[in-house]
């Protein structure tokens, strides 16, 4: 498969660094994500506006299309998606949110970050237009991510909603083959709802201009209320805790591999690294929405061999992630208590009960007392401390909360004084787990694994 940086927009004589660099400043001064969900007219307005302008330039989003929402495993579903359709013979444009540890991350061209000199002169040419003048960072890179995979001329693209579904900025994509909705939990609730069933009528707002519909494991009233909010019919609305049925696992901290039936394929001894137990629900959202796109463009069944060779090469950063050992160190990036609830239980499956050492670090508004309580037992040793983002919680807040659950706490001012901390009062069985958001794991990457960030600020 041939680079996508074969294809160039055009040479430049300036150092990409610079060029880029100085690109991501302008970018970053837009306003924050949220910020923009004053009201909800305003945020149906802004979409509108988003959607005037694709019209006004002849679609560049008008491509085969997946789209997911959910509260849980949307980007995990998404990956798995993107690299099954591109291991069919596809080209592919990957949109995700929210970054580790560069902004390029969030749009992928089969399957690589887009290079710094095209994601410049991408952006550049919106941050000249005086129609985005007060366009958000997020509604920019999501449009930059559509006019990316324009001129690269990708087949499909994997389109990851940032925040609800109905009136979030992706939504304003013309049409879309699959829509995928993953678990639904109770999440910003000051903006989407504060009930799962408010939250999934949200969420189910994606379904609009879409042909077919996968839902993953959920509770039952979030169903049931997508299914009210959907005019698909009966046999293009996909379950697929029904459609595909696991029939034997094994699992290590290496691997997983299962033997999984679906209604098209029955795939034996299915290997692939994503760690957890919860990743199977993704894993199957995933292979049951790639079957489902492929043979609505192309009418035929997915090749199972793309399925195969796909998984066993895909890796997730942040997300149920080893970082070390002696001690074990493992990171993710769970922020809602569902997917607290689920990593305490790939925990307890891989025997990873005793001499535990928590890290939290969480940003503002989130439920950290359901979070802590899902993780954290009273013989545990837990660890608050502040993200370098302006909006982390302050660790002296953590710090009460899992004085609740444990008799072990203490505070340390950053990431990376809480793991020097973390290995200097470990014993050779101890695991240190380091959680709370993904600009957790993202800081436990970059400390761990001495990897550098982009210069940028923290506005999300």
């Amino acid at each position: 498969m041939s680079s996508i940086h074969e294809k160039r927009l055009a040479p430049s004589s300036v150092s990409e660094d610079e060029l880029y660099v100085t690109t991501l400043k302008r970018l970053l001064k837009r306003g924050g994500y949220q910020n923009i969900w004053t009201k909800q007219n305003s945020q149906e307005s802004r979409l509108r506006r988003i959607w005037d302008y694709l019209d006004e330039h002849e679609r560049p989003d008008s491509r085969h299309t997946v789209h997911i929402a959910g509260s849980k495993g949307k980007g995990s579903t998404a990956s798995i998606v993107e690299i099954i359709l591109r291991f069919s013979g596809a080209t592919t444009c990957l949109l995700t949110s929210p970054d580790l540890h560069s902004a390029r991350e969030r749009i992928q061209i089969n399957g690589q970050l887009i290079s710094k000199i095209d994601f410049t002169r991408l952006a550049n040419q919106l941050l000249d237009d005086p129609v985005t003048a007060d366009w958000s960072y997020f509604e920019m890179m999501i449009v930059l991510g559509w006019w990316a995979a324009h001129y690269f001329q990708s087949d499909w693209q994997i389109v990851e909603v940032g925040l609800g579904g109905r009136l979030d900025t992706t939504n304003a994509v013309l049409k879309k083959e699959v829509s995928v909705i993953t678990a639904i939990d109770l999440e910003h609730t000051d903006i989407l709802g504060s009930t799962i069933k408010k939250i999934a009528i949200e969420k189910a707002g994606i379904i609009e201009r879409s042909t077919h519909l996968v839902l993953a494991s959920m509770n039952k009233s979030a169903s049931n209320a997508i299914k009210n909010r959907s005019k698909l019919s009966n046999k293009h609305i996909h379950d697929a805790t029904t459609d595909c049925t696991i029939i034997s696992r094994t699992v290590s901290l290496d691997k997983q591999v299962i033997t999984l039936q679906t209604p098209e394929h029955l795939y034996n001894d299915l290997t692939f690294l994503l760690l957890g137990e919860h990743q199977l629900e993704n894993i199957c959202s995933g292979i049951r929405a790639a079957e489902i796109a492929w043979r609505e463009v192309n009418g035929t069944k997915l090749p199972k061999k793309a399925v195969f060779e796909g998984l066993a090469s895909l890796t997730i950063p942040g997300r149920f992630e080893v970082l070390g050992q002696k001690p074990l160190i493992i990171t993710d990036g769970l922020h809602t208590p569902l997917a607290a609830k689920r990593f305490s239980e790939s925990l307890k499956e891989l025997d990873i009960t005793e001499n535990l050492i928590w890290i939290f670090g969480f940003l503002e508004g989130k439920s950290i007392s359901k979070i802590i309580d899902e993780l954290v037992m009273p013989a545990d040793t837990a660890i608050a401390t502040e993200l370098s983002d302006l909006r982390t919680l302050r660790a002296d807040t953590i710090a009460h909360e899992l004085r609740k659950r444990s008799h072990h706490v203490s505070i340390q001012p950053d990431i990376s004084s809480s793991i020097k901390y973390a290995k200097q009062i470990s014993q050779p069985d101890s695991t240190v787990l380091i959680v709370g958001s993904l600009y957790t794991a993202s800081e436990a990457r970059a400390f761990e694994l001495k990897l550098t960030s982009e210069t940028k600020e923290k506005i999300r």
